[in-house]
């Protein structure tokens, strides 16, 4: 998909999705509390019934709030009956319910009174004639209207009478417009994990249903992509973050449905998320601490007794030095060699070596080069140290190689490389490798087919650069020249979640312990939404328990090192 229709294609959805929430927008006629003057003077002083909120949307099993005035110990029996209302005169009778049950919810006492709540059944029966109950938005979309009546039972000295129209919304579209919305939010992240570059897992190749469900059913790229890092670690904290606003963002998109108003978030859930954020801040802290360099740190100086370490061999040399006098460490170090054959050239034998010496291979033998290396911390780099670094001289003549064109294929991963060479006929072939930033001896590759000129090395670090040099059986010293190739970006797992990152085969119980909690409540949390439409008050004591959940996880991440 290109750019341009994606644009198009989030536009429409977008659109689509604008107007398929026509119940914030529908005008519900005002029902209010049908008082005459008369009544209403009567009244003064004593007991009344007034609806909260303008307008009134709910879906069955939803609760309706009323507020009842007048002395406390002086409150009416009261019950309610629901009918459904026909808007056009035709004659046709409509379906009622038996008395309702009021719940008594809390008194009130300046000015006093009594809250009160209603709920809608759940088995109140579809309109017989629906097209003569429904209201709705220039007819694009019609909402069924019923007629909420709360009257004082009979003998009550109170007389009056409530009435309030009600638009009985649908959990059913309530919950697929939440799932648009859900899904949509979704895919947008996505893309724009795609656009970041973060890494997902490649999905297997589809062969019918099955290796199109599978694919699903392990959470390949998408939820993965989702809660992963640029580097290709998943992360605990962006779960979190993730799960509660999917959540609480979710919900308030299910009770708008059902309501037409916004969602009531109570103080425990903002508790929560102000602790998943804050945990997410603070990870991402760790990870980049020490990055940026602090405003008094000096540069480094100059490397000292920088020379050569015993006699040079004809493809390499070793070289060691002594760290800057009165430098700050840490200090890493860049080693490069000018090649006379290709003048100003430097090549990079290592980037950021901690240790004081190096082997640099692959060279040409009798070839006088120039060697630097250049010391450097968080503030920067300092002045280069160089030096002239001779080859041995070939002792017997040395077969040229047969090989010139070791060269990396597509498929790239962040544990293997392909390889590819210029083939010799009837050869076998002997591959090897080491890592670049290193001072370690080449290590031979098992090759599958030796015969074949190409091969995937496995089992490689993600991230990490590597030399290889490829030749034949028949020609022990005609090594190819050195190639260097980098593995690509880690492929996250779910199990990273639950290890750590400098320890991935340990499983961290400060971030099981975070997980299970999470998932736990939020679990919870969004039950209660779908069932009630509100989001639950959360017990204090439970909001102490996730926070120092959260803040033994965030504490272990930075003790340890």
């Amino acid at each position: 998909m290109t750019k341009d229709n994606f644009r198009n294609w989030i536009t429409a959805h977008l659109t689509g999705l604008i107007l398929a929430l026509p119940i914030n927008l529908t005008g519900i006629p005002h029902g209010g509390v049908e008082t005459s003057s008369a009544q209403a003077a009567e009244n003064t002083g004593s007991s009344q019934a007034v609806f909260k909120g303008e307008h009134t949307y709910q879906g069955r099993g939803g609760d309706i709030h009323f507020t009842v005035s007048g002395d406390l110990k002086s409150q009416p029996e009261m019950r309610g009956r629901l009918c459904w209302k026909p808007t056009i005169p035709s004659g046709n009778k409509v379906s009622c319910t038996a008395d309702l049950q009021l719940r008594r919810l809390k008194e009130i006492q300046d000015p006093p009174g009594v809250d009160y709540a209603v709920t809608i059944p759940r088995n109140f029966p579809e309109p017989e004639h629906p097209k003569d109950t429904e209201q709705g938005l220039f007819g694009i979309v019609r909402v069924p209207i019923a007629q909420l009546t709360i009257t004082p039972t009979d003998g009550s000295p109170a007389n009056w009478q409530a009435v309030r129209d009600i638009g009985i919304t649908s959990r059913t579209v309530a919950a697929i417009l939440t799932l648009i919305a859900v899904l949509t939010a979704g895919i947008i992240l996505y893309r724009f994990a795609i656009y970041l570059g973060v890494p997902a897992p490649r999905m297997p190749a589809a062969t019918g249903i099955t290796g199109f469900l599978i694919p699903l059913l392990r959470g390949y790229s998408v939820l993965l992509r989702l809660i992963s890092t640029g580097n290709g670690w998943a992360s605990l904290s962006q779960f979190q973050i993730i799960l509660w606003t999917f959540v609480v963002g979710g919900g308030a998109v299910y009770v708008m449905s059902l309501t037409g108003s916004l969602i009531a978030i109570s103080l425990g859930t903002l508790s929560l998320l102000g602790i998943a954020g804050l945990t997410t801040v603070a990870a991402e802290l760790k990870s980049s601490q020490g990055s940026q360099a602090p405003p008094t740190l000096a540069l480094p100086g100059q490397v000292t007794h920088l020379a050569l370490v015993g006699q040079p061999h004809e493809t390499e040399i070793v070289v060691s030095w002594y760290p800057p006098i009165g430098s700050a460490a840490p200090i890493t170090y860049l080693v490069q060699y000018l090649d006379p054959a290709t003048p100003g050239i430097w090549r990079t034998a290592c980037r950021a070596l901690r240790a004081t010496s190096l082997r640099i291979v692959g060279l040409t033998q009798g070839t006088a080069y120039q060697l630097r290396v250049v010391a450097a911390n968080s503030a920067g780099t300092g002045p280069d140290l160089t030096i002239t670094a001779p080859t041995a001289a070939a002792t017997q003549a040395t077969p040229p190689p047969s090989i010139t064109s070791l060269q990396m294929q597509d498929g790239r991963t962040g544990t293997s490389i392909p390889l590819a060479w210029n083939k010799v006929d009837g050869a076998t072939y002997v591959l090897e490798k080491r890592p670049h930033d290193n001072d370690a001896d080449w290590s031979p590759i098992t090759l599958a087919k030796p015969n074949e000129p190409q091969a995937t090395v496995d089992n490689l670090i993600p991230n990490t650069v590597y030399d290889f040099r490829v030749r034949t059986v028949a020609t022990p010293g005609a090594w190819s020249p050195v190639e260097t190739f980098s593995t690509g970006i880690r492929t996250p797992k779910w199990s990273d979640i639950v290890t750590d990152t400098d320890r991935p085969a340990e499983i961290d119980v400060t971030r099981v312990q975070m997980l299970f909690f999470t998932v736990i409540s939020a679990f919870f949390v969004g039950l209660h939404i779908a069932d009630t439409g509100t989001i639950p008050e959360i017990d204090p004591t439970y909001v102490t328990l996730m926070g120092i959940s959260n803040g033994v996880y965030v504490t272990a991440k930075f003790v340890r090192t």
